[in-house]
Formats: C-alpha cells, sequence, structure tokens
C-alpha cells in the first residue's frame, strides 16, 4: 500500500485502526538511510532545549525521557546530547516550562490520551 493521505490518517486515528502496512520503497530506503546518517546529526540535537522560570523542578521531564536524556542540574532540567525530540520532556512537564528555542512558546502542549 502507498502512504496514506492525512484524510486516511485522521480516519484510522478516529476510528481506533491500525495503519495498514506501506510498501518500503528504493526512495524510502534512501531518505531513512543515507539522509537520516547526513543530516540527522546536523539537525537534531538538544541545544535549544531549555526550562522557563515557570520550571517547579518536579523531574518529571527527566522521568519520562524515554533515553534517560534528561538530568536535573542545579533544580533545572539539563538535556545530554542524546536527544530524538520526540518531545516528551515538552508535552508531559505540567508548568509547561519547557521550550525548545522560540519554535514552541506559546504553542499548545499535547498529551495521547492513550
Amino acid at each position: 500500500m502507498s502512504t496514506p493521505t492525512y484524510s486516511d490518517t485522521v480516519k484510522y486515528i478516529k476510528n481506533d485502526l491500525s495503519f495498514p502496512e506501506v510498501d518500503v520503497t528504493f526512495r524510502n530506503k534512501f531518505n531513512s538511510g543515507l539522509l537520516n546518517d547526513i543530516f540527522y546529526p546536523i539537525l537534531i540535537h538538544s541545544k535549544k532545549f531549555y526550562a522557563t522560570n515557570a520550571c517547579i523542578s518536579c523531574g518529571k521531564c527527566e522521568n519520562v525521557c524515554p533515553l534517560g536524556n534528561i538530568q536535573l542540574e542545579n533544580v533545572k532540567p539539563n538535556c545530554g546530547s542524546n536527544c530524538t525530540h520526540c518531545m516528551s520532556c515538552i508535552c508531559r512537564c505540567p508548568k509547561e516550562a519547557i521550550e525548545y528555542g522560540k519554535n514552541t512558546n506559546g504553542r499548545v502542549r499535547y498529551i495521547c490520551p492513550k
């Protein structure tokens, strides 16, 4: 099957359906292989993550990071270099105190209900 469209994706999610298997093409392999090897280290890093003064040092960001990349240092979260931009820290912060540069300022935080 080809890649689902936006409306297909909405339908799968709304109806709690599993996504169908997608055919793996040469382009898919190229994009996830060579291109990722080149661009991932350049573009995906934790340098822009920071905690605002709203941070209460609860440690939730440290606990939800699937890679164990965040440690509280001087009562503020410090993101290490092993970040995949999953945004768990941003979305799970009870005070919305974690930001990523200017990209997340004022944006709604989302937590999947499942």
